[in-house]
């Protein structure tokens, strides 16, 4: 299940569909922030705090099986094995400011074998990843991906003579940062045509779609046959 969730207090819960939101949550003060984790640590709800209003994306996942079209090896695992409980089975990811006011979740709960599970928490790394780059290339064609990055070299390629060009004319004189200017410019000419065809605009758009498609968070929750050991936890 594939879900966008969004939060003014910057807090995603998973938890059974049965368990109330416990009125020192509900002011949401620094009290309640030290309750929300003793309840988590007990293994009743799985929680992430951002601490900033946010809206993302959650990809859940049950079992050991990678998520459908998502590149795991983008994906580098933030929390590991702490204990969810499920005595309904019945599993729903939301807001906290969502839960606090009784708001239905985004997506309809998902549905597992009641008892107890444990949940692994995977972010998405930052884009300067090579796996990143072999990712993009494998979608996008690698083609398509080397030309987006040549383009994108030119208009870093432009702003050193442009910012030279202005540090000339104010700190030494106007036709040294003429000169200097007129550089720039024939460094900047190629990026704006480029940037501007259709090509460059197709695959940028592709990769903003492609971007936006991939989950900021991949909970992977596992049946647990035996708990003993195991507590829970949020990150």
């Amino acid at each position: 299940m594939k879900t966008t969730i969004e939060d003014v207090l910057g807090v995603l819960v998973a938890r059974d569909r049965s368990l109330v939101c416990p009125d020192v949550v509900k002011d949401w003060e620094q009290e309640s922030r030290a309750h929300l984790k003793e309840v988590a640590k007990i293994g009743d709800l799985f929680f992430i705090d951002r601490e900033d209003p946010f809206k993302m994306s959650v990809q859940v996942v049950v079992g050991d099986e990678p998520p459908h079209e998502i590149p795991t090896e983008l994906y580098r695992t933030v929390a590991g094995n702490y204990l969810l409980s499920l005595p309904s089975g019945a599993l729903e990811v939301q807001g906290l400011n969502s839960w606090i006011a009784g708001n239905p979740t985004p997506a309809r709960p998902i549905q597992l074998e009641p008892g107890a599970y444990s949940v692994e928490a995977l972010e998405l790394e930052s884009h300067d990843l090579t796996e990143y780059e072999e990712y993009m290339a494998k979608t996008l064609g690698s083609d398509n991906w080397a030309f987006r990055g040549r383009v994108d070299r030119l208009y870093l390629l432009g702003c050193l003579p442009t910012v030279m060009a202005a540090a000339l004319a104010i700190f030494s004189t106007w036709t040294l940062g003429l000169y200097a200017g007129l550089a720039a410019a024939a460094l900047w000419l190629p990026y704006f045509i480029l940037s501007r065809s259709k090509r460059y605009k197709i695959i940028s758009e592709k990769v903003r779609s492609t971007e936006s498609g991939l989950p900021l968070f991949i909970l992977r929750l596992r049946k647990l046959k035996d708990s003993e050991g195991i507590i829970g936890g949020y990150i």
